[in-house]
């Protein structure tokens, strides 16, 4: 799918592509905000977290003291390996 997508693209005007990417619908709500209600955001994003199951897409934890472990594990992850790695912060919070 995603050959015959990239082919299809390489081949279009770009004013064609732009008018088929933008008529697609997600199947979600709202995402992002650039100006305006960013608090309403903030809220459905956590809201909807656990549903996504995010702990697939990073790998372990780390406190920021330990950012010399979290680049040699993102480093030895391969291409297959997790997307990101992520500090954790509330041990900051006081």
């Amino acid at each position: 799918m995603f050959l015959a997508t990239k082919q299809m693209t390489d081949i279009m005007p770009p004013a064609f592509k732009r008018n088929v990417f933008h008529a697609l619908r997600s199947p979600y709500g709202m995402t992002a905000v650039h100006a305006g209600q960013v608090d309403a955001v903030h809220d459905k994003t956590l809201e909807a977290a656990p549903e996504m199951h995010l702990e697939e897409l990073t790998g372990p934890l780390f406190g920021l003291g330990e950012y010399r472990d979290a680049i040699a594990y993102a480093m030895s992850a391969g291409r297959l390996g997790a997307v990101k790695v992520a500090f954790d912060l509330r041990r900051l919070r006081a």
